[in-house]
């Protein structure tokens, strides 16, 4: 790995390494500030919300009279519509501690954008089932990794990512039938460990580690932005592709 920044001493670099291994997932305060972070959700928002993608998963995990209230927008690919995040897709902020947890170069598949809203009357942002992200992305040998940046603060109430630390270890699960998420009663939330966070922070998991999220309550709106990358030994065992995969960000 080349070009990391003066903070990742070899005792750094061992105990990133030695968490994200053991719990399958990691979280990382103010890698980039925050003044810079919430600028770039405030743009995010906007082209996020233009688009007006409603990306509430269906299934039997959320009522019929709740999913009529609830919505999460999203927006694939955000570097299409922004300079700015083309240039955080190459940021060595980011990538630099994605290749430590990889342990070699990044190589890209997708990013992509989430509005949670905040309460508004009746309505409000929905939540995400417990679920890896394997069935929507098998690879070989399952180096591969999401990681979150968080565009504004996430507290308890805006329905943060809850993640089940160490439930990468078993590999890909059952799902549902017929539906991409495991079995809610098998990841009960109270179980999960809440990744709160402040704008600028970092949440970067496995692709067999079974996270979730909850619903947003606040009155404010949740923005982060989510990238996608692999190891270049971890092959994709589907033929389905990506615009941009394969691209390799860092070396």
């Amino acid at each position: 790995m080349t070009n990391l920044g003066p903070e990742f001493s070899d005792s750094y670099i061992e105990s990133i390494q030695e968490e994200y291994n053991r719990n399958g997932c990691i979280k990382f305060n103010q890698v980039i500030p925050t003044d810079e972070a919430l600028g770039l959700g405030i743009e995010l928002h906007s082209l996020i919300t233009g688009k007006d993608n409603n990306a509430q998963w269906d299934g039997e995990f959320i009522s019929d009279e709740e999913r009529a209230k609830t919505k999460i927008f999203d927006l694939h690919e955000v570097q299409e519509s922004s300079e700015n995040f083309e240039h955080l897709r190459h940021d060595p902020r980011i990538l630099g501690r994605l290749a430590v947890l990889l342990g070699g170069p990044v190589v890209y598949h997708h990013n992509k954008g989430f509005v949670k809203p905040g309460a508004h009357g009746d309505t409000y942002g929905g939540k995400f089932p417990p679920h890896q992200d394997y069935p929507f992305f098998p690879h070989y040998n399952y180096n591969m990794l999401a990681a979150i940046v968080y565009m504004t603060d996430i507290t308890e109430d805006m329905g943060p990512v809850k993640v089940f630390p160490g439930s990468h270890h078993d590999g890909p699960r059952q799902t549902a039938e017929g539906r991409p998420y495991i079995n809610p009663d098998e990841f009960p939330p109270q179980d999960a460990v809440t990744m709160t966070g402040k704008a600028g922070d970092m949440v970067a998991f496995n692709l067999n580690t079974v996270h979730m999220s909850g619903p947003n309550k606040s009155l404010m709106d949740r923005v982060s932005w989510l990238i996608q990358v692999t190891h270049p030994d971890s092959r994709p065992l589907n033929d389905h592709r990506e615009p941009y995969q394969g691209e390799i960000l860092w070396t």
